[in-house]
């Protein structure tokens, strides 16, 4: 697809399924979160992720910063998925019409 990003571009090129990221092709959001690695990032603050969500239809993969644990607290996950997100973002879609 030959994506173009600008010079501060910080997230991965593709999510884990190979889907190209760039500008306009994913979501940037922040997650609340009680993993372990949260909540040692969190200066005290509410602890949590950013989470860099694929754009793609049908596409789950999400990027953490930091890094999730899941396993580290069986049960805890995100508080925002990207299944949640998908659904937001079909509503929208059907919203703007």
């Amino acid at each position: 697809m030959g994506v173009r990003r600008p010079d501060w571009w910080c997230y991965p090129e593709r999510c884990q399924k190979g889907h190209e990221w760039g500008p306009g092709l994913i979501t940037v959001s922040w997650v609340l979160c009680d993993c372990p690695t949260a909540r040692a990032t969190s200066g005290g603050g509410a602890a949590g992720h950013m989470a860099v969500f694929c754009n793609v239809k049908g596409c789950q993969s999400v990027w953490y910063r930091p890094r999730h644990e899941p396993q580290a607290l069986p049960g805890v996950r995100p508080l925002t998925s990207p299944g949640h997100l998908s659904a937001l973002q079909d509503e929208q879609q059907v919203n703007r019409r």
